[in-house]
């Protein structure tokens, strides 16, 4: 027992051992409040939509700080579900037709196309695939009431806000100061905590669609609806500092979409937003050069060119033969041959063109039905379920904002994407709810009176 102590009495007297073990203890305090938190699959699931816009590179495969909680959320969503005496969820036909279609068909023909599975197609198309229906098949579970699918939408918004107004400081701060940001990408380009800049313009985009919707259907009146007028205005002016083309061209057809579904008021103001938002673009302008990165990017033809050769040669491939246009070339083929057409690897940078030339008919097809479908719930929900207008009108644009914003881009793996898809759900359960308790009170007042004018 001495001898114990004695050993113990040197460890902590010694300084080297007495850092790993002030290590230890921070490590397994950080270790033990992640346990804690994440023992309610509730609290994973907004610590996950919170952190999923601030990403890391590993090599080719971007990493999201919401992946932490990707595991003990898909679990404690499971043993939710299990525990559930209600089991009614399922999930929507056209994404398990997707994500069938995608894990199996997909690598069927790229294994058949290639010879073998590639690493690009099961480590980021395969898994990355996964990562996303895991969070959304969780928001499912955990979201069966209405004041929580609606908490998780203004989760979603003010988690987005906060850290691009973090971003847009960070930005600021780096052309009038000097110092290294994080945020810049290729000098003027705003991309935030994310890896790309045209990604972060399709996220903030979206925000700026729902923070409109919200403003506009659910006023909070006073100082807070001040503050949410000043959100819209630094969620648009991130997308403009992305200089984003796809970016900015979804956010406006975002917004005529939104102003023809809302009131006039509307318009009064997205004026009032564009014109702070002008203001503040001017007075960067003046001030820096970022006069003369919007007008390089303007003028910036060889991307574009690029890009439209992509498309082109992912379409010969497709059409190359009967076979290949009833199946596709098969998921990851493209990059993994781009090589030899243009020296080094490249994507088709546009959503559509890519999932039909890699996925074929089949899986296209399934990726157009979960579009229509979510698009065909919110607008149902705008014109029946008044009370939640605002969050379906929200949805309504946002998905088109996607729709135009995934023509410049591969959208298919982005966080935001799931995310509206899931809302749209949550909003179809809500509004059925409503619409057959509503039914019910009817059915039970005409019956009253039926039976009061009887006697």
């Amino acid at each position: 027992m001495p001898e114990l102590l004695q050993q113990l009495h040197d460890i902590f007297t010694d300084g080297q051992s007495t850092d790993h073990i002030a290590l230890l203890i921070i490590v397994s305090t950080i270790l033990g409040i992640f346990i804690a938190w994440n023992a309610s699959p509730w609290r994973s699931l907004l610590a996950w939509i919170a952190t999923f816009s601030i990403q890391f590179s590993a090599g080719s495969f971007h990493l999201s700080l919401s992946d932490l909680f990707i595991l003990p959320l898909g679990i404690g969503a499971f043993m939710s579900w299990m525990r559930s005496r209600n089991r009614g969820f399922s999930i929507p036909l056209p994404v398990t037709m997707f994500v069938i279609l995608f894990l199996v068909w997909g690598n069927l023909v790229t294994a058949f196309t290639l010879g073998t599975l590639p690493k690009w197609t099961w480590l980021n198309k395969d898994l990355g695939l996964i990562a996303l229906v895991i969070p959304y098949c969780s928001i499912l579970i955990l979201c069966r009431d209405r004041s929580r699918s609606e908490k998780l939408i203004q989760t979603f918004v003010s988690a987005v806000s906060i850290i691009n107004f973090g971003g847009l400081l960070l930005y600021v701060g780096s052309l009038f100061l000097g110092f290294q940001s994080t945020v810049n990408y290729g000098g003027m380009r705003f991309e935030g905590f994310m890896l790309d800049p045209n990604s972060y313009a399709g996220l903030v985009a979206v925000t700026a669609i729902l923070q409109f919707s919200i403003l506009n259907f659910k006023p909070k009146g006073g100082f807070g609806t001040i503050l949410q007028l000043l959100n819209c205005c630094l969620l648009v002016t991130g997308c403009l500092l992305t200089l984003s083309r796809g970016g900015l061209l979804a956010l406006i057809a975002g917004a005529l979409v939104l102003v023809y579904l809302t009131n006039a008021r509307s318009v009064y103001i997205v004026a009032c937003a564009l014109l702070a938002i002008a203001l503040a673009v001017i007075w960067l302008s003046a001030r820096t050069d970022l006069s003369t990165s919007i007008e390089r990017r303007a003028n910036e033809r060889d991307n574009i060119d690029s890009r439209i050769d992509y498309i082109k040669q992912g379409l010969q491939m497709y059409l190359s033969s009967p076979i290949s246009v009833a199946t596709g070339i098969g998921i990851g083929t493209f990059i993994e041959e781009s090589p030899r057409y243009f020296g080094d690897q490249h994507q088709i940078h546009n959503t559509y063109v890519w999932l039909l030339v890699e996925g074929g008919p089949l899986i296209f097809g399934a990726y157009l039905l979960i579009l229509y479908r979510s698009l065909k719930q919110n607008l149902w929900i705008y014109r029946h379920v008044p009370s939640l207008r605002y969050a379906a009108s929200g949805c309504f644009c946002a998905l088109i904002t996607i729709i135009i914003w995934c023509s410049g881009v591969e959208g298919t793996y982005h966080h935001h994407v799931w995310i509206l898809f899931a809302f749209s759900e949550l909003l179809w359960a809500a509004s059925r709810q409503s619409v057959v308790t509503r039914q019910h009170v009817r059915t039970r007042r005409d019956f009253t009176q039926s039976y009061a004018r009887a006697f």
